[in-house]
């Protein structure tokens, strides 16, 4: 071999025990070679990092709450496609203003779907719109507009060609308040909470050395295993995957579409550090209650949030569902500003005496409390967003990233 090649070996011990390791070495006293000194080219690391606090405290550099200015995020590269109007027209800016939780387009021009191509953004130039508007919740930056045709069918056999527009790639920009953010301690468990923490991570890679393949995940916080006397990594994808109903009929996890769908057709690229986690569903049986858990455990590597995640990640000190108010939803990082979304909390309600017949009442049983704008529950045969939820190991290795939106961590 020509040339001389430097690997680094990693080798973790992810037990309470010691353990032994034989390496073995090929090595040549030629003089285009260099060899491995096992007893002086090594280092053993005899510290592990048991705390969660202190592992968040060595990613994001501090625990301690963090104010920030109000301000926006930026996702880069969102595929999902948008039909632009064919009749009214859309409002294009090269600037924009963003104030009081709305981002407004200054010296705006109006174009109709068919020009809007000469307005995607470039190296030297960006373009913003609100579509139909001037003013918007959610701004959108023109990466790529895509053309296609319908055939129309007119009088005496003609046909006529109707051209459609459609953004197709773009950069979704979101705004998010100011408040305080971070980590904190909840029971045995550590929680990212407020508006906007830095807890974004890449993960389910296509390839797992290059960052561009992976999906954009954001950390809950830190689990503590009971069984395995260790602390796992929760972590949720940003964005939606699929919308389905919880259920035909009944509530819980075992029975449920969703249960079936990220278990045998949801596609896990990436099983970096995944970790199977036995977990318990959440029961609430009215909103003054403390949260209990239904009878069933469960075995899984991949789920949804539960009720509980979402109180956690509020500002909010008291996380009571009742105390829930305007200003906890919107101080919550797992608030996507959208449609409500499914947890895996179940409203259940107990059997109870009728008054007039004295026969015992089993109650319908078929709700499942959502959460977004609102925290409410649903009929499980409603069709809402889920978002995967996995755990990571304590043996994941962290690589890179400062947990930024624009920098998230990278792991291995």
């Amino acid at each position: 071999m020509l040339g001389n090649k430097r690997i680094s070996l990693i080798v973790a011990n992810d037990s309470d025990s010691d353990i032994k390791v034989n390496i073995g070495v090929f090595y040549s006293t030629s003089a285009d070679t260099c060899s491995l000194n096992i007893s002086s080219d090594k280092l053993t690391i005899t510290s592990t990092i048991a705390n969660p606090k202190a592992l968040s405290e060595e990613l994001i550099k501090s625990a301690q709450n963090v104010q920030e200015a109000a301000g926006y995020l930026t996702y880069k590269n969102i595929t999902e496609k948008i039909a632009l109007s064919d009749d009214e027209p859309i409002y294009i800016s090269k600037t924009f203003e963003y104030k009081d939780e709305l981002f407004t387009l200054t010296n705006y021009e109006e174009v109709n779907s068919k020009d809007i191509a000469n307005y995607q953004s470039n190296d030297t130039d960006n373009y913003y719109t609100c579509l139909d508007k001037e003013t918007c919740q959610f701004l959108y930056q023109i990466v790529a507009i895509s053309e296609s045709e319908e055939i129309k069918k007119l009088p005496d056999d003609k046909e006529e060609i109707i051209k459609h527009y459609h953004l197709t790639k773009y950069n979704l920009l979101k705004g998010y308040l100011a408040g305080e953010n971070g980590l904190r301690k909840i029971n045995n468990n550590y929680a990212y909470f407020g508006d906007n923490p830095h807890n974004f991570i890449y993960y389910n890679c296509l390839n797992e050395l290059d960052n561009s393949t992976c999906e954009l995940w954001r950390i809950i916080g830190f689990t503590y295993d009971e069984e395995n006397k260790k602390y796992l990594t929760q972590i949720i994808k940003d964005d939606g995957v699929v919308k389905l109903k919880y259920a035909d009929e009944k509530q819980t996890w075992n029975d449920s579409h969703i249960q079936k769908y990220l278990t045998k057709e949801y596609k896990l690229h990436s099983t970096v550090g995944l970790k199977e986690m036995t977990f318990k569903q959440e029961n609430l049986t009215d909103l003054n209650s403390k949260i209990s858990f239904l009878t069933s455990e469960n075995k899984t590597m991949i789920t949804i949030i539960n009720l509980s995640d979402y109180l956690n990640a509020s500002i909010c000190e008291n996380r009571e569902v009742n105390n829930y108010d305007e200003t906890c939803l919107k101080n919550n990082w797992l608030n996507k500003n959208e449609d409500n979304e499914w947890t895996n909390t179940a409203k259940y309600l107990e059997p109870y005496q009728d008054e007039e017949t004295n026969e015992l009442i089993e109650p319908a049983n078929n709700t499942i409390y959502t959460v977004g704008l609102s925290i409410k529950d649903e009929k499980i045969q409603t069709e809402l967003t889920i978002r995967p939820v996995v755990y990571l190991s304590s043996i994941t290795f962290l690589t890179g990233g400062n947990g930024t939106i624009d920098n998230p961590y990278v792991i291995r």
